[in-house]
């Protein structure tokens, strides 16, 4: 027996054409129990699939896996009207499929996910249906970035396939809530198992099968379920200078969702929606308007640094809401005006130094980096520029050794003939480093950045580092115009630096962006 219902056997399986003149209206409302209120959800589902142009759908009554059969349990513990539930798969394909022989023969990239209804059935009113969970190819805007999507593995008529993304479910308001559903999506970034059950939850933090009813967890029931699901997680402070926009970008920019609770107007309770990425804007205005003087749009370090953060440049975050559905977007300072609101930051567990420690300790040792790449020609001559005259645009992303060699074996300069050409460095500092969490600061320009998604280098730190100061206890190295920088002690007062040459003098892609 499957664990997860998205691996169970098929019981009946059954082929539906949903191209054109198909109507999803139509197919909703007869898969609906009569007089059954509108589902958005559900909707929404239909509206991403026919947005990535779905053509085939496969509809399969499938057995109860063994989070089904837990959640039935625990749902009967509190409501004695509950009778059974049933269950359906719905997997998507943007390929017309003739039949169902012809699923051997699908490419993987055909398909575009899967959702699992589940139907409660109650004795003396109307069932209870949702999206148990579902995975669907996110938005094909370009502009949108949703960074670590585990893959998921779903079986569709005994055929394995698999899709990229973060998991979305809805919450069946009896044995799990808002927050429970919000917790799947981020523990799928810590979790051995990509997933955990409601009851393996509610069992973290003390919650039986009796307890009728579940009134709601708070931030602190949060918090222990997540670390231990294998995380660290703290809740963000929002201040006069760091607000909640900045905590929350740090974290899905290096692919850890955030999770926003806020109280709901309209009652006493708050409601927990996990955030799973952000809009890029290259044209937003922003950043350009305060570039003349100190105002939001600015990180200050000291007097003598300051920059633009690269979320300046962000104008959505990517949301899954279990009322609404998955992959919509949110105005990134819609939060700030909740009064009540936080967020809770999940990030792995020797992780000690946050993303914006991190971008303001990064920038800060460029001061002492210029000196030794005068000869390493305009770009590293524009690069001193614009962080004299405070404009270079600062983007923190967690990485570890392995990884940061990877991207240093795939970058290019812009002729596309410039690469690292220092290899010795780079067998020397994977088998040195190859294990350590890493903060890896990215350094651009602000056109060059929103108009190429390029940089001209990163400054390289321990992110186990618990400093919060600019004393060399955190520094790794950096990549400049022409040059490794590899920092050799001496601390804050003498800090000592090897310099060799590195093969690359000019910009490349920034990490995670369309050329890798």
């Amino acid at each position: 027996m499957s664990k997860f219902s998205r691996n169970s056997p098929t019981i009946k399986p059954e082929l539906v054409s949903i191209d054109r003149p198909f109507s999803n209206f139509d197919f909703i409302e007869e898969i609906l129990p009569p007089d059954f209120p509108i589902h958005i959800p559900i909707q929404r589902l239909f509206s991403q699939v026919r947005q990535h142009e779905g053509k085939s759908l496969i509809i399969e009554q499938i057995e109860k896996s063994d989070d089904i059969k837990e959640e039935d349990e625990d749902i009967k513990q509190r409501n004695n009207d509950f009778q059974t539930s049933t269950i359906h798969r719905l997997s998507f394909f943007k390929k017309q499929i003739g039949h169902l022989n012809e699923l051997s023969d699908t490419e993987p990239g055909d398909f575009l996910g899967y959702a699992v209804l589940k139907f409660n059935l109650f004795g003396s009113s109307l069932p209870i249906i949702r999206i148990y969970e579902s995975v669907i190819k996110h938005s094909k805007h370009a502009n949108n970035y949703i960074h670590g999507c585990p893959c998921w593995k779903c079986d569709v008529n005994s055929k394995s396939f698999e899709i990229d993304g973060y998991l979305y479910a809805q919450q069946n308001s009896i044995s799990n809530v808002c927050a429970h559903v919000a917790l799947r999506t981020a523990i799928s970034r810590f979790s051995d198992q990509g997933d955990m059950t409601y009851r393996e939850m509610n069992k973290i933090i003390g919650i039986d099968k009796s307890s009728n009813p579940i009134d709601g967890l708070d931030k602190d029931d949060l918090i222990k379920i997540l670390n231990s699901a294998g995380a660290n997680c703290q809740e963000a402070m929002k201040t006069a200078d760091v607000p909640l926009r900045k905590w929350i970008y740090g974290g899905v920019e290096s692919g850890f969702p955030a999770i926003v609770i806020f109280p709901v107007a309209t009652s006493n309770d708050h409601h927990a929606i996990p955030i799973i990425g952000h809009t890029f804007n290259e044209d937003t205005w922003v950043p350009r308007a305060e570039m003349p003087s100190p105002l939001e749009g600015y990180f200050k370090v000291s007097d003598k640094i300051q920059y633009t953060p690269s979320e300046a440049f962000t104008d959505m975050f990517i949301i899954h809401d279990d009322n609404y559905g998955s992959n919509y977007c949110v105005p990134k300072d819609y939060f700030e005006g909740i009064k009540g609101a936080s967020v809770l930051v999940p990030k792995p567990p020797n992780v000690l130094m946050d993303s914006i420690e991190a971008e303001s300790i990064g920038s800060g040792y460029l001061i002492d980096f210029f000196p030794l790449i005068q000869d390493a020609g305009p770009w590293a001559k524009r690069l001193n520029f614009y962080h004299f005259i405070k404009l270079l645009v600062i983007r923190p992303v967690l990485i570890d050794g392995k990884r940061y060699v990877e991207h240093l074996r795939m970058i290019r300069g812009w002729d596309d003939k410039e690469r690292i050409t220092n290899e010795i460095f780079l067998g020397d500092f994977e088998s040195q480093f190859g294990d350590e969490a890493l903060w890896m600061v990215e350094l651009s320009i602000p056109e060059l950045f929103s108009a190429n998604k390029r940089k001209l280098g990163e400054v390289i730190l321990f992110a186990d580092s618990p400093t919060t100061e600019q004393d060399y206890s955190s520094l790794c190295m950096a990549r400049l115009p022409g040059y490794f920088i590899i920092y050799e002690g001496g601390g804050q007062a003498k800090p000592k630096f090897k310099v060799d040459k590195s093969g690359i003098n000019c910009h490349v892609c920034l990490y995670g962006t369309s050329e890798h």
